[in-house]
């Protein structure tokens, strides 16, 4: 029996996946491969939403990430506003994006 997925919901603005301390694109090699977010940009870009997954230093200051993050999200999206979703530190830069650099 088939399970289907349930459909990521369809927002107004797109949505920015920024990693944690350590972040990587992808680990391991052939089969033992690990994307770090696995298949959930794929899933919310399946509902015609439109995302991006930034990369910022593995282990830099906060504020440096932060910036970093920040650069790519005005490269893809201008300044239109957007839901930005950080895991563990990622968290912490999309904090300091708000509330450090005014976002």
């Amino acid at each position: 029996m088939a399970v289907e997925a349930v459909p990521a919901p369809r927002l107004s603005h797109p949505i920015v996946l920024a990693h944690g301390l350590f972040g990587f694109d992808s680990v391991g090699k052939g089969r033992w491969s690990f994307r770090y977010f696995a298949n959930l940009p794929d899933w919310i870009r399946a509902s015609g939403n439109r995302v991006v997954v930034t990369r910022a230093h593995p282990c830099g200051r906060i504020a440096t990430r932060a910036a970093q993050v920040a650069r790519q999200v005005e490269a893809a999206f201008g300044n239109e506003a957007v839901h930005l979703v950080g895991h563990s530190g990622g968290g912490l830069d999309c904090r300091q994006i708000i509330s450090g650099l005014g976002w």
